[in-house]
């Protein structure tokens, strides 16, 4: 008989560290929903963020042809190792999400990855930022967010939630809000809710990778002073290298308004002006 997921933290017997944000999914239906958006195959190699007691990872592991398991936690690593099936489909790796190169795995599996994760709250942003900058070793990526994170994630411009991270995953993956789960999913149950987000990336970029470094830079610049007007921002952070004047044109050029608010702007239009200002007013 299959154990529950209660029995499962049962058995592990250690209290959730708060020091990490460990909170572990309970709820059996969530599961299912994360597994299926998934879409796991029998050659996919997916990557399990954060696997805690192994609940998730025990039903992805017979779909796939490799599973590879990020687990931070030495005890919770060292439980998994004696309480999963061997097997040479599993690696169990006992390593921070933070500092693992996606990148050079899929390479050297000659394949990209799908990555799964409930993603601890405390390093959501920065371990988002690690995927933008490793995006192409990936081919979908299901997260467990915190609700907030997502909406902010999945906000339309012109919204207060629409910001620098919006515009920078919007740039390089279509992004979903594919699910919100209650607080009491978990335990322990946590202040505040979740969502699970589906991120597929864009089959071409918005920009040249060579305008890269300029998309990004233009899109914190114009968010860093979001309550100015757009020219006011960017002269703000840029005027130091780029004129005034030479910023007004760029916008202009490209057709937008100086007087517009960087939330109003799409990422497309983000990704104009960069390829504007590389091309016309290199920086770098």
């Amino acid at each position: 008989m299959k154990k529950t997921l209660k029995g499962t933290l049962r058995d592990y017997g250690r209290r959730p560290k708060k020091s990490l944000g460990q909170v572990f999914l309970i709820e059996r239906s969530v599961q299912e929903n994360i597994l299926a958006l998934a879409d796991l195959g029998a050659d996919d190699t997916v990557v399990e963020i954060g696997p805690g007691t192994g609940a998730l990872t025990r039903d992805i592991l017979p779909r796939v042809k490799r599973l590879i398991a990020l687990e931070i936690d030495a005890d919770l690593a060292s439980y998994l190792r004696t309480s999963m099936e061997t097997t040479s489909r599993l690696h169990l790796v006992c390593a921070d999400a933070l500092r693992f190169d996606y990148e050079r795995a899929s390479s050297s599996l000659g394949t990209r990855l799908k990555v799964v994760g409930n993603l601890p709250y405390v390093i959501s942003a920065p371990l988002l930022v690690t995927f933008l900058e490793q995006r192409k070793a990936f081919s979908r990526l299901v997260l467990m967010l915190q609700k907030e994170v997502a909406q902010r994630l999945t906000a339309p411009p012109g919204t207060k939630q629409y910001g620098t991270l919006s515009v920078l995953c919007r740039s390089c993956f279509h992004v979903d809000l594919e699910l919100k789960v209650s607080r009491n999913c978990f335990h322990p149950v946590p202040k505040v809710d979740s969502a699970v987000l589906r991120f597929v990336p864009r089959e071409s970029s918005l920009f040249p990778p060579e305008a890269e470094r300029a998309f990004r830079e233009l899109v914190r610049a114009a968010f860093s002073k979001r309550r100015k007007t757009l020219l006011n921002s960017l002269r703000s952070s840029l005027g130091k290298r780029l004129p005034g004047e030479r910023i007004r044109e760029l916008l202009e050029d490209c057709g937008i308004d100086p007087r517009r608010r960087a939330e109003t702007l799409s990422a497309e239009e983000y990704a104009s002006l960069a390829q504007h200002l590389q091309t016309n007013h290199p920086l770098w």
